[in-house]
């Protein structure tokens, strides 16, 4: 399949944004959020992985918001930008930055529209997913024809598996944004609603008749045309979307991820080690590293192991399970601890429900030799006409009870 690239055309500072904006809210593992660890293999830092221009933008807007702390176009300019930095290399400092620089509107729920939207990027980004709503309940409130907030929102909702409230969403931004942003939202909302076939034609011939402004647009597209052709199982298509992906920007945390985790899940170990790279930053590549390295007894796979592991009770301990669905998979296929595992995916569960989700409950399920969790799974698949066929091959002959 031949695919347009992008011819990178000048846009309206305002559409910028918007198309920023929607890469925050790429499906995927989870970003960096706000707190740290101490260990060996933090995130590193981000001037060392942004390129000379990325670096000089983000400092031009650092410093007109240090000029002026209480301009709140200063303030959610930079936040967005360092947010949206942060969400693609997995950078907890830049993220931290981001959320330090709307403190004087922390919690304040008539907050400029542009503060609400960005600390709605930074909620959903630490999966405070409710939260997120009411800020972007707001702006819609504000402004119904706000394209940033509707796209923010249908991808929060689909991330909290409610698809079918996030139709509206996906159709009100016409003609607002561009045909790639429209259609990748109606084609990913389409995808969970009984759609999943019309999507994935849809997405094809958008990604090879159209050329796409931006590299983030682009970005978008792949990102939800690679999950769509994996739950077809279609592999030969989904692993051509995952490689342009990872091709278009080899620093994105999501890329990267997306695409060792399908090389690890069709045994190619070997392959998925050059992608993950020997420092692995985040949970979501600290796991797929000790997987790709596990039968090979691989060194650095054996400390991000070590890594993970260290993570996951410095979280237990906090209560945080931002990182449950690697620990949920870290459980069910490095350490064989099916209690961990399933305690896991069911705090995941509570939050984020797309059709990974379910995969990985009904195998800690399963795994656990609970019934409960799979026929909560296939109520939620039947209500949402889920279509996903490795989903479906794990429920079979499964009965709801």
């Amino acid at each position: 399949m031949n695919i347009t690239l992008p011819r990178f055309a000048c846009r309206s500072w305002r559409m910028m944004g918007i198309i920023a904006m929607s890469a925050v809210f790429l499906v995927g593992p989870a970003a960096a959020h706000p707190r740290g660890h101490d260990d060996a293999q933090k995130a590193p830092d981000a001037g060392r992985q942004l390129t000379l221009a990325e670096s000089e933008a983000l400092l031009l807007l650092e410093e007109a918001f240090e000029k002026n702390r209480g301009d709140a176009g200063a303030a959610a300019a930079f936040a967005r930008l360092a947010a949206s930095q942060a969400r693609r290399l997995g950078d907890t400092d830049l993220l931290r930055r981001a959320d330090v620089s709307l403190a004087a509107w922390e919690d304040d729920a008539a907050a400029p529209t542009e503060i609400l939207i960005v600390r709605a990027n930074i909620r959903q980004i630490d999966h405070r997913f409710e939260d997120a709503l009411i800020d972007l309940g707001t702006v819609i409130e504000r402004d119904a024809d706000n394209p940033q907030a509707r796209l923010s929102r249908a991808f929060v909702l689909a991330t909290m598996g409610e698809a079918g409230r996030a139709k509206a969403d996906c159709m009100a931004l016409t003609p607002r944004v561009s045909i790639y942003v429209r259609e990748t939202c109606n084609a990913r909302i389409a995808s969970l609603t009984g759609g999943l076939d019309d999507a994935a034609k849809r997405l094809e011939a958008l990604l090879g008749a159209v050329r796409a402004s931006s590299k983030t647009e682009l970005s978008f597209a792949l990102s939800v045309a690679a999950e769509i052709a994996e739950r077809r199982g279609d592999e030969e298509k989904a692993e051509n979307y995952y490689k342009i992906l990872h091709t278009a920007d080899t620093k994105s945390v999501y890329a990267r991820a997306a695409y060792a985790d399908f090389l690890i899940t069709n045994g190619r170990a070997a392959e998925a080690r050059k992608v993950i790279g020997k420092t692995p930053e985040t949970e979501a590549l600290l796991l797929l590293s000790a997987l790709a390295g596990k039968d090979d007894d691989t060194t650095v796979g054996a400390q991000s192991a070590k890594v993970l592991k260290t993570r996951l009770a410095a979280d237990r301990l906090e209560g945080d399970y931002a990182h449950a669905r690697e620990y949920a998979r870290f459980g069910l296929d490095y350490l064989g601890d099916a209690e961990l595992a399933l305690t896991m995916a069911q705090e995941n569960w509570r939050v984020q429900k797309e059709p990974i989700d379910a995969r990985i409950l009904v195998r800690a399920a399963k795994a656990a030799n609970i019934a409960d969790p799979i026929s909560e799974v296939m109520r939620w698949a039947a209500r949402n006409a889920i279509e996903d066929a490795l989903l479906e091959a794990m429920l079979a002959g499964s009965t709801v009870e």
